[in-house]
């Protein structure tokens, strides 16, 4: 055995050996190659080697030695794997000799991993599967192996791709016990009620197919100006946010629509029946009254909880056309009719108010998908926006508007949903921009809220290419537990109260709203670590629904290869133009780069240029498919005419 001075010696060894080392932590990031990178926390960048590469997954934390590499780069000498976040993930069972294997639906993430014989009972070669992992590579000479948490399904399963998805993004799936006994309980129960009634001549417009209505509205003369009426469905006055079913709103964040398969934030039994605004039937709400002036200023607003009954279930397309024909198809009555042609005109004047004092968001068509027995794309239906789409939108930005000024008057502590405009790191190069084309508005301070809404509304007359590069290096919006400005809006603030069977954070706002009107003491604040979660999910249902609608387009489109279609550009990078099919919404991507004829990236304008001819944002192009990548889920287009 060694003595006490051995061991002091062979300590103080390791302590010089260590201290001779370039010690750093670090996340690692996968390529495109079988190497990889650590990240490390003191901003340097180390090369993984594909051998140390096999040892780790993309996303964990480790403790390496940097050393010098080729060219006198950062290498990575591993050390320590200090974490690793990947725990389960979905992916395709693969089948090649012996070996069985699934490959990971990871971003970055380029390796098969092997599923051993006890795991692989009932599968075949291409079915959907989700999986944990059960050995990592570090401590194991490289080898993984993971454990078959469920068989999701193949190609031909119905409704694969929204399984798929919703399982990728762990989206929740059915109700846990307490939360589904509570809903069953209340489902069975006498609608809840307020003391007063309020009798305006409610109607809800709506897509015609939509049963979980949220919102009704009323609008009534007064002299040149006008009272609308918001009344909104009210969930909180039954659920309460610390109950089975609360909690469960709060994980799932929102409903997710996804094609065919919607994920409901309330049970449909409450959602689509319970709290809807169903025609003809009483039901409580959280109404909003505002005074709009005939300029279309917003002069006064004040909240009621009151009992309310939806005199009809209209849909956009009916009142579009009730407005263009004006005649009795729809059987209104007097009043009925009165409200809507006063909201008809109450939304023009606040458009017009918006576009002066504020910003107002361009015009989008939508598409519809429809699906078939199988699940599959049958048809895309184009759906432009129309009169009726504006009322309801002007009638919700004004409540919404209204219950932010509500909160920040009462420094009440909602959820508001702030836009930070144009991302940090593209400020300067956006300002270089400005100097060279518009040096009047070089000096705006564009991250602030004057500032950016001057840029946008002179760019909208002046500039509209340049608007649609602005718009191209936009933030995303975030929800923030205090009063936060809306630069996309052109807004000081904008909290959202219109759909509480739809939203957590609106029917979080209602909770304050009521604490606030019934001078109770204000709930429980939504804490950093929830408001977090509640991103997450917000941000992985917008995923999902993009992620099954471009897998279900491919299929859409596998047996069009060789059609044309008159696109715009949406996207312009280093490689080639993103289009948007004008008909279909479908994108596709054209591949221009070549060594033989290369373009030239205009970076800050995002502009592809070579000699003549230049492709940028908002171009009209007729494109033709070439191929389709259904692994990569891709389509691949190319340029017919400009």
């Amino acid at each position: 055995m060694l003595n006490k001075d051995a061991l002091s010696q062979l300590s103080q060894l390791k302590k010089d050996i260590r201290s001779t080392k370039d010690i750093a932590k670090g996340t690692v990031r996968g390529s495109n190659g079988k190497f990889g990178f650590a990240s490390l926390d003191d901003g340097r960048e180390a090369f993984i080697t594909p051998n140390d590469m096999n040892r780790l997954f993309p996303g964990d934390r480790i403790r390496i030695n940097v050393v010098e590499g080729k060219g006198g780069k950062p290498q990575a000498e591993l050390e320590k794997l200090l974490e690793s976040p990947l725990q389960d993930f979905v992916g395709h069972y693969v089948v090649r000799g012996q070996g069985h294997f699934v490959q990971p639906d990871l971003p970055q993430f380029n390796r098969w991993l092997f599923i051993p014989p006890n795991q692989r009972k009932g599968l075949k070669a291409g079915d959907f599967i989700r999986c944990r992992i059960s050995q990592h590579p570090f401590h194991k000479e490289g080898k993984a192996q993971v454990r078959v948490l469920e068989n999701l399904g193949n190609e031909n399963t119905p409704g694969i791709e929204g399984l798929y998805m919703a399982s990728k993004h762990n989206l929740p799936g059915k109700l846990g016990k307490g939360a589904q006994e509570q809903a069953d309980a209340l489902a069975k129960a006498d609608i809840p009620s307020y003391p007063n009634d309020c009798d305006l001549p409610f109607v809800t417009i709506d897509s015609s197919s939509t049963l979980d209505m949220d919102d009704a509205i009323a609008v009534v003369r007064d002299g040149d100006n006008y009272k609308l009426s918001v009344a909104i469905a009210d969930p909180s006055i039954e659920v309460a946010a610390d109950s089975s079913l609360g909690q469960a709103a709060l994980n799932r964040a929102q409903t997710v629509y996804l094609p065919g398969q919607s994920r409901h934030m309330f049970p449909t039994e409450l959602s689509q029946n319970r709290y809807s605004l169903v025609e003809g039937q009483q039901r409580p709400a959280l109404i909003c009254h505002m005074g709009i002036s005939k300029s279309g200023e917003i002069t006064a607003f004040q909240f009621e909880l009151a009992n309310i009954q939806s005199q009809r279930k209209l849909s956009y397309q009916e009142v579009a056309d009730w407005l263009c024909e004006d005649d009795d198809k729809l059987g209104l009555d007097d009043t009925q009719s009165e409200s809507l042609k006063a909201l008809h005109e109450l939304a023009q004047q606040r458009q017009a108010y918006r576009l002066e004092h504020a910003l107002v968001m361009e015009d989008k068509a939508d598409y519809d998908i429809e699906l078939n027995e199988q699940g599959k794309i049958a048809e895309i239906h184009k759906r432009s926006k129309t009169q009726a789409h504006l009322m309801v939108e002007e009638a919700m930005l004004a409540c919404n508007i209204s219950a932010a000024n509500f909160f920040s008057d009462n420094q009440l502590p909602a959820l508001f949903s702030h836009h930070a405009g144009i991302k940090e790191d593209k400020l300067e190069t956006l300002q270089e921009v400005l100097k060279e084309d518009h040096p009047k508005l070089a000096d705006l301070k564009l991250d602030s809220l004057e500032g950016y809404r001057d840029l946008m509304q002179c760019l909208n007359q002046d500039d509209p290419q340049l608007l649609l590069t602005c718009k191209r290096l936009l933030q995303a919006s975030e929800l923030h537990i205090s009063t936060a400005p809306h630069l996309g809006l052109g807004l000081a603030g904008y909290a959202t109260i219109s759909s509480p069977i739809r939203r957590y954070q609106d029917y979080y706002n209602h909770l304050i709203i009521k604490a606030k009107l019934s001078e109770q003491a204000i709930p429980a604040t939504v804490n950093a670590e929830e408001l977090e979660k509640i991103q997450a999910q917000l941000m992985a249902g917008r995923q999902a629904v993009r992620q099954m609608e471009q897998w279900l387009t491919v299929q859409y489109m596998a047996d069009k290869i060789g059609s044309e279609h008159q696109a715009t550009i949406a996207l312009v990078n280093g490689q080639g133009v993103g289009l948007r099919f004008d008909d279909s919404g479908i994108e596709g991507f054209a591949l221009l780069q070549n060594k033989e004829a290369p373009w030239e990236l205009d970076h800050r304008r995002l502009k592809l240029v070579r000699g003549d001819t230049v492709y940028q944002l908002g171009q009209s192009l007729k494109v033709k498919v070439d191929s389709i990548d259904t692994a990569l889920r891709r389509i691949a287009v190319s340029i017919v005419e400009q």
